[in-house]
């Protein structure tokens, strides 16, 4: 006998909740395999999924997130924002708080983060701009961009164990850096005062820009190190 409709081995059909709470309230989601889209809370927001996709938008309160195998995007949230993906890209825009996120195998964006940003690949490349605060950025497998073109208000680390570090500044920025690369070169459009007698080495630069100012470090084991004047 032949099954079909709701019984046998009929197609599994996606399903979609919407809910809508209150603008403040606390929010905390689970799913097996699905993704989440959370807008327009204030107030703490928890989402977890075992594989699907987690999108958080105008969030105003703490944020945190975990997906084992989807991306995560957050934009125009305010307060502390903690994320992590197994196999994901992250996607962070807007944000005015402190930050710590976490990739096992993507890429990662951030544009306009105001606070201490933390940000960590195993394996992708990342990409930055806009940073207002300190950032710490690693990557174990991927090149480092970095445009930094407002005068920086905190220290900036750039890390890889496999691509090149490029560092774009301002036209005057009054900043010491700290370059260093175990295979390639290390290159600068500005003048930099290292105070060091002789030949500089090719493959490091310590000094002041300007006169000195936050500390700009780019330290790579596989590519080389530019900083670059806008």
């Amino acid at each position: 006998a032949n099954s079909s409709g709701w019984f046998g081995r009929s197609p599994e059909l996606p399903v979609k909740f919407l809910v809508t709470v209150p603008r403040k309230f606390d929010v905390d989601l689970k799913t097996a395999g699905s993704s989440v889209k959370v807008a327009g809370v204030n107030g703490k927001v928890q989402a977890q999924s075992s594989g699907g996709s987690l999108n958080f938008a105008n969030i105003e309160g703490p944020l945190s997130g975990h997906t084992s195998g989807g991306s995560i995007t957050v934009t125009g949230c305010k307060g502390r924002v903690g994320i992590s993906t197994s196999g994901g890209s992250l996607n962070l825009k807007e944000i005015e708080g402190d930050v710590t996120a976490k990739t096992s195998g993507g890429a990662i964006r951030a544009d306009k983060l105001t606070g201490k940003s933390v940000v960590k690949s195993s394996g992708g490349s990342i990409d930055v701009a806009g940073i207002k605060g300190s950032m710490e950025a690693a990557t174990a497998g991927g090149s480092i961009n970095a445009e930094l073109l407002e005068q920086p208000t905190g220290d900036c680390s750039f890390k890889s164990s496999g691509g090149g570090i490029t560092v774009v500044l301002g036209e005057k920025p009054a900043v010491d850096v700290d370059l260093r690369t175990s295979a390639g070169q290390v290159a600068t459009d500005f003048p930099v005062a290292t105070g060091v007698q002789g030949e500089q080495k090719k493959n490091e630069l310590r000094g002041k820009v300007n006169g000195g100012g936050p500390l700009i470090t780019a330290h790579t084991s596989g590519g080389s190190v530019r900083l670059q004047k806008r």
